[in-house]
């Protein structure tokens, strides 16, 4: 099985994570799916991204 290419707006929206290693479980999470993310995919993706930066912030 190929991994698929990771299209610009999953790339982008992957990029408005901070923290490095959290990147890269989003970019697995995002490689799991065979198509590119529909619109609701994308806001779990968002989300995750959001709950994230709200955990984080509280601890700094």
């Amino acid at each position: 099985m190929t991994e698929r290419e990771l299209e610009k707006f999953e790339q982008n929206a992957i990029d408005t994570c901070p923290n490095e290693e959290y990147r890269a479980k989003l970019k697995k999470w995002v490689l799991k799916h065979k198509k590119p993310l529909d619109n609701y995919d994308l806001k779990k993706l968002k989300d995750k991204i959001e709950k994230f930066n709200r955990k984080h912030k509280k601890t700094s």
